[in-house]
């Protein structure tokens, strides 16, 4: 069995494990004390905010435990624009960084991008730039160009 199958494993027992504790304290469960006289035990509440992009594959009798649900929609072209505005900011850039955010903001159009996906984007750019830099004499020639940014048909999106 490999280092990676192992860890999978020991994921999902933890994962089951944090399920099951959850589900105790859901369900007020009665706990003993050490003592014979059983007492019911004091129960913080927890808060519990799971997530997924694949609601389709969660056991209905878990989902049947939550009484509600907050679906997060992909961000919008305005939302996608704040969110590589944000992004880009603190980047050292070869173009301004509004127009940029609006450059990129339409490439990703109809993409299904998230935010992560964005952030994603930026990061990759980033290590397409670094070369460029290299060769020109060191991190004072960083900056980022929109031509860094590959095309989004190239980007493996990590959302469902």
């Amino acid at each position: 069995m490999s280092f990676g199958h192992k860890l999978k494993l020991g994921a999902i027992a933890l994962s089951a494990s944090l399920m099951m504790l959850h589900l105790a304290h859901r369900d007020s469960i009665r706990v003993s004390s050490p003592s014979p006289h059983p007492v019911e035990a004091a129960v913080s509440p927890i808060y519990f905010s799971p997530a997924t992009n694949h609601l389709d594959q969660i056991d209905p009798a878990v989902l049947s435990r939550f009484q509600e649900r907050i679906s997060i929609p992909l961000p919008d072209f305005e939302a996608r624009e704040r969110l590589l505005t944000v992004l880009l900011q603190k980047k050292r850039l070869a173009f301004d960084v509004a127009e940029g955010a609006r450059t990129l903001t339409a490439m990703s159009e109809g993409k299904g991008m998230s935010g992560r996906d964005l952030a994603s984007w930026v990061s990759r750019a980033e290590r397409k730039a670094l070369p460029r830099a290299i060769a020109a004499g060191g991190p004072q020639h960083f900056a980022l160009m929109v031509e860094d940014f590959d095309s989004v048909e190239t980007v493996t999106t990590v959302s469902g």
